[in-house]
């Protein structure tokens, strides 16, 4: 072993403070089975690398120009595996000025020592604004191995790079995710030992939106950060797997709240070259609404590309978007300066994010998920259509169809108030045995856009974790018809022919609606009892909307995924009206516990008015024997 202590340097990486390690010169790794469509002259290892080595980056900074700034290695940190290795580098020169220093977006740079690729910047240390700050270079020889596993994809075939052996490491670890307590402890004991620390992030790449505003655009990054609706879909369908919706924020992606846009096919000669240190973008979205990661291209062979030297969303084997870019300017900011560009046309699929970077493909398109909103002012008989295109990722679909859906109808009304929404939804799936089409009704005195696209996200949540089958969503259609008018109506009396009945009669009712500042309705109709019912009494209810599972009842249990559909299907809409008989269990009669079960219903509906009363009347159950 032959082990160079270069320097003493302590980093915080990954929100790990590392410390007390020597730096070694080190081989590349024992697994010899990384399939390389490359010839290895062009790169150099880590076992080839040493302090004091000079050479370039390159990147864009602005006007979509590639730039070469200055590099210096200082150190090189080898752990186990590949997964946390870095090169510490200095970096300098005008385009990292220019930039105040490592910006998002610049992540994928490619690092050359003798015209030889080293890796990709990918870290940067905070808040070190020095003209040569510290900076972490993501080996390439990990890198390499993504552009192995495309190739395999593509061809099945490939051929082995034989690696040198890796020498031993010394490597203590301090503390592991360190509280904002922890680090400031950190620096404080590094301080009196004259040990310089410093705390390394990952460079992220920064988001592209394009088509979204305001609050669609905080809900898409935050979240449903605000009182979401009740009595929704997952209140009457359990899904035990189905995660929160969350906004990207939680994801690790950044937006820094300035306005970008898309390049059009006929503005294709304004984007970088497709070459290692242009600009690429990893999308989410396309179509009217586009929401992309903006990032740099490392290597590039027989079109199989590597790039952004550190994860996307870490999903392994993906199928996202990949794009064309173009970089107007690098913005500086204390906290971190960040690339600003728009995205241009998809030309290839990203299939591979992993922790040391991500790979595609070009000129293989990925499988989207077709999402349209067809959005209608009935007051102001404005009308519009949105057609997006969705990664099918369930991680993120539902968060993602939430947020496109309030601009969609937020820019369709060009308001935030009251109103009655009544919206149908198909979804169609190459793993469905049938699409599923559901029509809704929503009412609200207060932020009537809310209702509609997140009952969609949830029941596409509902869908993509299902327990039978992956759905293979393919289309999602969703039409919206709006009005200020709240079309309300309320139960304002509710009579049944007598007190007391026995199992087997026929139980005739009354219901009497008023509509919100309308006309009063008197519905009639009749139910029988079951013969075989129990216990005392019965209740029966008048009540709009569909209603959650009594404790007598049993749970919904489905056999198949379209015995899911046709639940989610048949739950009634609120607009409408319910009639049902409830009495005691068996199990209830026995324990004397009010666990009550319906037994008996019909529905009647309203024509577009959402039902808000629930009103019960008590009955007595006479049995013939006693």
């Amino acid at each position: 072993m032959r082990a160079k202590c270069l320097m003493i340097i302590n980093i915080v990486l990954f929100g790990v403070i590392v410390t007390g390690f020597s730096f070694y010169h080190t081989g590349v790794g024992s697994d010899n089975t990384t399939g390389m469509a490359a010839d290895n002259s062009r790169f150099l290892f880590l076992a080839d690398l040493q302090p004091g080595m000079r050479g370039v980056g390159r990147t864009v900074i602005r006007s979509g120009v590639i730039s070469e700034f200055a590099v210096e290695i200082v150190g090189i940190i080898d752990e186990p595996g590949k997964l946390s290795d870095f090169i510490v580098v200095r970096v300098s020169g005008e385009p990292i000025i220019k930039a105040g220093g490592v910006a998002q977006g610049m992540s994928g740079s490619p690092i050359y020592i003798d015209g030889k690729l080293i890796g990709a910047l990918s870290r940067a240390a905070v808040w070190d604004r020095a003209d040569d700050p510290i900076a972490l270079i993501t080996p390439i020889e990990g890198m390499m191995e993504i552009i192995g596993v495309l190739q395999e994809r593509r061809f099945n075939e490939h051929e082995n790079l034989i690696f040198k052996e890796t020498e031993p490491i010394d490597l203590r670890l301090v503390a592991y995710r360190p509280s904002e307590v922890a680090l400031k402890r950190a620096f404080a004991e590094a301080a009196t030992k004259g040990i310089n620390l410093v705390f390394a992030y990952p460079v992220n790449s920064p988001l592209m939106i394009s088509g979204l505003r305001g609050r669609a655009l905080s809900l898409l990054m935050d979240g449903p950060n605000i009182a979401t609706p009740e009595r929704l879909i997952d209140d009457f369908i359990s899904a035990s797997l189905a995660p929160p919706l969350r906004g990207l924020s939680s994801f690790g992606f950044t937006h820094h709240g300035l306005p970008t846009s898309i390049i059009d096919t006929g503005e294709e000669n304004a984007l970088s070259p497709l070459i290692p240190g242009g600009s690429i973008g990893v999308g989410l979205t396309t179509g009217d609404i586009t929401i992309a990661a903006l990032g740099t291209l490392t290597y590039i062979v027989d079109g199989l590309l590597v790039g952004f030297g550190h994860r996307f969303l870490h999903g392994g084997s993906t199928d996202f978007p990949l794009t064309s870019a173009y970089v107007y300017d690098t913005v500086e900011s204390y906290r971190i300066s960040f690339q600003l560009g728009k995205i241009g046309p998809t030309i290839g699929t990203i299939f591979e994010d992993r922790a040391q970077g991500i790979g595609g493909i070009v000129d293989h398109f990925p499988e989207m998920v077709d999402l349209s909103f067809a959005v209608r002012d009935v007051n102001r008989e404005h009308h519009r259509n949105f057609s997006i295109n969705l990664v099918d990722e369930p991680q993120l679909m539902a968060g993602l169809i939430f947020s496109t859906g309030i601009e969609a109808l937020d820019s369709t009304l060009d308001r935030v108030g009251p109103g009655t929404v009544e919206v149908v939804y198909r979804i169609f799936g190459d793993g469905m045995p049938r699409p599923l089409e559901r029509r809704d009704l929503f009412l609200s005195t207060t932020d009537i856009a809310l209702f509609a696209p997140f009952q969609l996200a949830l029941i596409a949540n509902i869908l993509q974790y299902n327990e039978f089958a992956d759905p293979q969503i393919t289309r999602i259609e969703t039409s919206m018809e709006v009005r200020e008018e709240l079309r309300a109506a309320f139960i304002t009396d509710f009579n049944i022919d007598r007190p007391s009945y026995q199992p087997g009669d026929l139980l005739f009712f009354e219901v009497e609606l008023q509509t919100w500042r309308g006309e009063r309705t008197t519905y009639r109709g009749a139910l029988t009892i079951p013969e075989d019912a129990v216990g005392d009494f019965i209740i029966i209810r008048a009540f709009g909307g569909p209603r959650r599972r009594e404790a007598g009842e049993p749970p919904l249990i489905f056999e198949d995924l379209d015995d899911l559909i046709s639940a989610i299907e048949d739950i009634p809409a609120w607009d409408t009206i319910t009639i049902e008989i409830f009495a005691l269990t068996p199990a209830g009669v026995f324990l004397g516990r009010e666990l009550l079960s319906g037994i008996a219903g019909t529905t009647i509906s309203m024509d577009g008015y959402v039902v808000l009363e629930n009103v019960e009347i008590v009955a007595r159950l006479i049995h013939p024997e006693e």
